[in-house]
């Protein structure tokens, strides 16, 4: 069984480690979503002021999800595999671009 405060304290560690503790975010979910993991970065700055992100702020967002995948790689999640025998991880890590 996995000690869901001390993985969520683990996950905002290692992504603190990177992004800063006043950017990240984590929250375990709870009632029925109990053991899903909620993360939120602050990826810095809008690029532009468009009420879109553009091509190039996008990358910026993939770049910064990609590398907190990779800084959470060994910690344990709860899973599920669906019916098209999928497996999924109950982590969902948000990147936010704020300001313009």
């Amino acid at each position: 069984m996995i000690n869901l405060k001390a993985r969520n304290r683990e996950v905002k560690k290692r992504l603190s480690a990177v992004f800063g503790s006043q950017n990240v975010s984590v929250t375990g979910g709870r009632g029925t979503a109990r053991g899903w993991c909620d993360i939120y970065i602050n990826g810095g700055k809008r690029l532009s002021d468009a009420d879109f992100y553009t091509h190039e702020e996008m990358n910026v967002m993939n770049s910064i999800h990609d590398k907190a995948k990779s800084l959470l790689e060994g910690v344990e999640f709860y899973g599920y595999t669906d019916d098209m025998d999928t497996k999924h991880q109950e982590v969902i890590i948000q990147v936010n671009l704020t300001g313009g």
